[in-house]
């Protein structure tokens, strides 16, 4: 999982290996030949494809119209959790469970995961909430945990009620912990001894359909019509080079289409927007059509100046790019923003306080509405001790984050005495 870094140097090409390398394991080799037809799709209506699930992050969760989903460790064991729940209206994050005075530790409280092992993400589609579990199968985790280290994909209510298993695995591979989802299917990634196998997926009853294979280090990273658009990331013996190929895969033709390959130590970060791709590199953004022509150069310099480095990975929100800057001279963070609908830059201080280190880095945005954005804003540590299965206890330091909702007006103005602060409910 991504979590700030507490470096100062840029990270130069290694930050997108934080993007697209969850599985790397092996290098990237040759790759498709463009329009290489793969094994194509059967004829249906028309798909019109969106991300459900990013990937590792700082907070796992997903946003709906009144509220944001994610999940918190539990402290007895951290192996498991609970669906939790932020009300943009009332500004309270309580666990998904209608239960009162309750621990909500038992299989019967509708926010309790009982196996977080391997990692996980939530997603909202067609109205319902999805959990998937990564998984660590093979050897000792399986001999251990059972069943509960395996892969699985669960469907349930918004308010966690009728969960249902739609994906089990059996121990020889695991899901990735990404999600695209379709007209009437979802599209999963699941890493197996031959690379990365894409699985078409029936929400309503779990019926899978492998489509195609990748090679290892392959995650997706955006869509746009019937196409999933795939980063591959590896690294050359020869030269020691870090090689990044973005590619598209149509789901209903089944063929691959080659966009662009960049080589070096600051290719970049590979970010979909809605109608281009836009490369954030250490000093510009490279942004390039879907069928690989280059458009256009940015430079970063109004917001990320000669004096500032990028410490983390950018993300998108809307039109906007958010860049986690460092400035070497203030010594101080700020976010710098790419405004993609007119090429202008901001730049904005609202903070996300760590509490370990007693300072302050740029919060991280979880979620929006018309008007407001839910920031992570706050990171404390807790200590508990962990039971191990011989009867002995170790000590563990867990991060527990805060969240915060600020108008958006206050947030591109770096108004931070605008946030309403998230109230936790136990």
């Amino acid at each position: 999982m991504m979590v700030y870094k507490t470096t100062k140097k840029r990270l130069a090409g290694l930050l997108i290996l934080l993007a697209v390398c969850t599985a790397c394991g092996a290098g990237v080799g040759a790759g498709p030949a463009s329009e290489a037809a793969g094994t194509a799709a059967p004829a249906g209506e028309a798909e019109n494809l969106q991300m459900l699930a990013w990937g590792p992050g700082l907070v796992q969760g997903t946003g709906g119209s009144e509220g944001f989903y994610y999940i918190g460790l539990r402290p007895e064991d951290r192996l498991s959790g609970n669906i939790r729940y932020v009300d943009y209206a009332t500004g309270q994050d309580v666990c998904l469970s209608s239960q009162v005075n309750s621990g909500h530790g038992g299989d019967d409280d509708p926010s309790y995961l009982d196996s977080l092992l391997g990692g996980y993400s939530l997603f909202l589609y067609r109205d319902q909430l999805f959990f998937l579990r990564v998984g660590m199968p093979g050897g000792a985790k399986r001999s251990e945990f059972g069943e509960k280290a395996d892969s699985a994909l669960y469907r349930m209510e918004p308010d966690g009620s009728r969960r249902t298993r739609l994906y089990a695995g059996d121990g020889s591979s695991e899901l990735l912990a990404y999600a695209v989802g379709g007209e009437n299917s979802l599209y999963l990634f699941r890493q197996g001894a031959e690379g990365i196998e894409l699985l078409r997926l029936s929400p309503a009853d779990g019926k899978e359909e492998p489509i195609e294979t990748f090679e290892f280090g392959t995650a997706p990273v955006g869509c746009t019509g019937s196409k999933i658009i795939l980063s591959a990331a590896g690294q050359f013996s020869e030269t020691g080079e870090i090689e990044l190929r973005v590619f598209s895969y149509d789901v209903q033709s089944g063929a691959r289409t080659d966009i662009v390959s960049k080589k070096g130590e600051d290719i970049g970060t590979p970010i979909v927007m809605e109608e281009e791709i836009y490369f954030i590199t250490s000093r510009e953004a490279e942004v390039y059509s879907f069928e690989g022509e280059r458009l256009k150069t940015l430079s970063l310099e109004p917001a990320v100046p000669a004096a500032a480095n990028i410490f983390e990975r950018p993300y998108a929100m809307g039109a906007d790019i958010f860049i986690p800057c460092y400035d070497n001279g203030t010594q101080s963070y700020y976010t710098g923003i790419l405004r993609t609908a007119d090429g202008g830059f901001l730049k904005t201080a609202i903070p996300l306080h760590d509490s370990e280190k007693n300072e302050d880095m740029p919060a991280v945005i979880l979620a929006q509405t018309a008007e407001e954005f839910l920031v992570v804003s706050r990171r404390d540590f807790v200590s508990h001790q962990l039971q191990r299965g011989d009867g002995s206890t170790t000590a563990l330091t867990s991060p527990l984050y805060g969240f915060s909702i600020i108008l958006k007006e206050d947030y591109f103005a770096s108004r931070a005495q605008g946030m309403r602060n998230v109230s936790r409910q136990e």
